[in-house]
């Protein structure tokens, strides 16, 4: 419960703000971290890529140092539009292990 909460907090911190894609252009970067661009993602999606992990996998969004905490919402909630979807708690990247070293006994102690 409280790994959840912590997580819930780290996604409040770093959302993104609303998705529009009604400014944006091929060249408008989705990925910062990355530069992968809305055109990018639009090539990739005409190629039938439903699923956001074959998104990531052929255009590399998500894998740069924020690990798609600003890109990812926007990602979901585009395939979510696109192919009629609802988004849920389920719709996101894969969970990532800490980027910090955690030690077992502290791992332990939250079981």
């Amino acid at each position: 419960a409280r790994h959840r909460r912590f997580q819930q907090a780290l996604w409040t911190l770093y959302a993104a703000p609303a998705y529009s894609a009604t400014l944006a252009t091929p060249e408008t970067l989705l990925c910062r971290c990355e530069e992968v661009t809305f055109g990018q993602i639009e090539e990739a999606l005409a190629e039938e890529m439903q699923l956001i992990g074959a998104v990531k996998r052929r255009t590399r969004v998500g894998m740069g140092r924020c690990q798609g905490r600003y890109c990812a919402p926007v990602l979901d909630a585009l395939l979510a539009e696109r192919f009629g979807r609802a988004r849920d708690e389920f719709t996101g990247f894969a969970p990532r292990v800490p980027v910090k070293p955690v030690a077992i006994e502290d791992l332990a102690r939250l079981g």
